[in-house]
């Protein structure tokens, strides 16, 4: 049903029906102040699948171009713990030669629809983000740390030379 229609329905101008639809909205948003929404459902989405933009370079197409008829596993289950970024994830109650049956984590969001939130797990089949990350994110401190250690070492090699010119 249009706000026009609903306007000739209840016999208000079209102006006044926006004005009150406004004002049902700004109170339904300002409610959600009043009291927290409760939500008592929660489903877990296991969705197995190779990135959208790793599938579509030309190398992951190449890559990944034997697997065209498995796109992807998807699976709503009830977990007692939530996995997190990087740890893998195993399904073995999928068929063994699935390609689509376990996998690390790289990415959880959260939708919330209702009373109800689902929590959604993206799972890489074959390659662990995470891991390699950390490993960039390691190399990356460690050379910050020796860049600074050098820059250490030079002052303290100039002060010295500083002292002995006294």
């Amino acid at each position: 049903m249009t706000l026009k229609e609903i306007a000739e329905l209840i016999g208000v101008s079209r102006p006044k029906v926006n004005e009150m639809v406004k004002d049902l909205y700004f109170k339904l948003v300002g409610s959600f102040y009043d009291k927290a929404i409760e939500i008592d459902k929660a489903v877990v989405t296991i969705l197995i699948c190779i990135p959208w933009d790793e599938e579509k370079k030309p190398e992951g197409r190449r890559r990944y171009e034997h697997r065209v008829d498995e796109k992807y596993l998807q699976i709503d289950v009830s977990l007692p713990h939530i996995p997190r970024i990087g740890e893998k994830i195993s399904l073995e109650f999928i068929e063994r030669n699935s390609r689509y049956s376990s996998g690390y984590i790289y990415n959880i969001s959260h939708e919330i629809s209702g009373a109800r939130q689902r929590i959604i797990l993206w799972v890489h089949p074959y390659h662990n983000y995470y891991h390699e990350w950390m490993k960039l994110k390691k190399g990356y401190e460690d050379q910050e740390r020796w860049i600074k250690q050098l820059e250490a070492n030079r002052r303290n090699e100039e002060f010295n030379r500083n002292l002995g010119k006294t």
